[in-house]
């Protein structure tokens, strides 16, 4: 059996009027997009294959694309590929309705593998005797790993809370909240 992947890619572009400086953007791309994968023995014919991939770019597009572009409508930008770029070409200041990236699943799991390189490495030196230096350096590898992993993590989250004041400084302020302007290409020309 072999495994193909098939993507389904539907585009549309964007521009919003800056909530700060009131000018409007030029059209940006932006784009849905779906992906699937498909078995097949490879004595399958080319025909099958391309025909089961047509099937599912047509189903993507009839079904699922229609969903999101009511998704985006009612604010719900997040599934849109890369997310929309909020931030003014013009004045620089970021949109209230620009996603915020969230970046505590990292900071949670560098802390969470620090913390357990840090317990291991107390195994390994609580039994340590003076005489085995390589278990000596293993728990002090360890050690570093684990350090490494949660200095790494607090730097995200530093990161990660410089960016959300960032965007809250810019939008706190803003008298008038406006969304951005959609342009959405008949779905018949997409396929």
């Amino acid at each position: 059996m072999a495994k193909y992947t098939f993507t389904a890619i539907y585009s549309f572009k964007y521009r919003f009027q800056c909530e700060h400086c009131d000018q409007t953007t030029e059209w940006k791309n932006t784009c849905f997009r779906g992906q699937t994968e498909y078995q097949a023995s490879v004595f399958e014919g080319k025909e099958l294959r391309l025909a089961a991939e047509k099937q599912f770019i047509d189903e993507f597009l009839k079904k699922k694309v229609p969903a999101l572009r009511e998704q985006v409508k009612t604010g719900e930008y997040n599934v849109v590929y890369g997310n929309l770029d909020g931030c003014c070409p013009n004045c620089k200041k970021r949109q209230s309705w620009e996603k915020e990236e969230d970046l505590g699943w990292i900071f949670g799991g560098g802390a969470f593998l620090g913390v357990l390189a840090l317990i291991a490495w107390g195994m390994f030196n609580s039994g340590a005797d003076t005489g085995n230096g390589k278990k000596q350096l293993a728990g002090l590898l360890l050690g570093l790993f684990g350090a490494g992993g949660f200095l790494f993590s607090m730097f995200l989250g530093i990161l990660g809370a410089r960016r959300k004041a960032a965007i809250m400084s810019d939008t706190e302020n803003v008298t008038v909240r406006r969304k951005p302007e959609f342009s959405w290409p008949h779905i018949e020309q997409s396929i």
